[in-house]
C-alpha cells in the first residue's frame, strides 16, 4: 500500500515499486528501484502503520471490553449465537457522513 501506491505523508504520493507480469499472465517479482535508503523509509512506514492499527484494535476492544465479556459468557452457554442472542456484536448503524 505505501508502496505501490504511495500513501503515506511523509514518503508523497509516489510509486515505490510496480507489479510485473510474465508474458503468461503470472505475477512475478515485483521490480523496485530504490535506494535502500528509501527502502528503510518505506520498511519504517509500514511499521508505524502497523503499529497505528493495533494500537487501534487494541482500543476498541479495551473500549469494548464488557460487551466482549457478555459474549464469552452467552458462548459459554450456548456455543452459538445469532444477532438475535447478542445485538451488540451485530452490524451497527454508522453516522452519515457530513456533506
Amino acid at each position: 500500500m505505501i508502496a505501490r501506491y504511495g500513501m503515506d505523508p511523509e514518503l508523497g504520493n509516489r510509486v515505490y515499486s510496480t507489479p510485473r507480469q510474465s508474458p503468461y499472465g503470472q505475477p512475478m517479482m515485483e521490480q523496485k528501484e530504490i535506494s535502500e535508503d528509501t527502502a528503510r523509509e518505506i520498511d519504517l512506514a509500514v511499521r508505524a502503520r502497523v503499529e497505528r492499527a493495533f494500537a487501534d484494535a487494541i482500543g476498541i476492544l479495551e473500549a469494548r471490553r464488557a460487551t466482549l465479556d457478555k459474549g464469552a459468557r452467552l458462548l459459554l452457554e450456548k456455543e452459538t449465537l445469532t444477532d438475535q442472542d447478542f445485538p451488540e456484536i451485530g452490524p451497527r448503524k454508522r453516522d452519515k457522513p457530513a456533506a
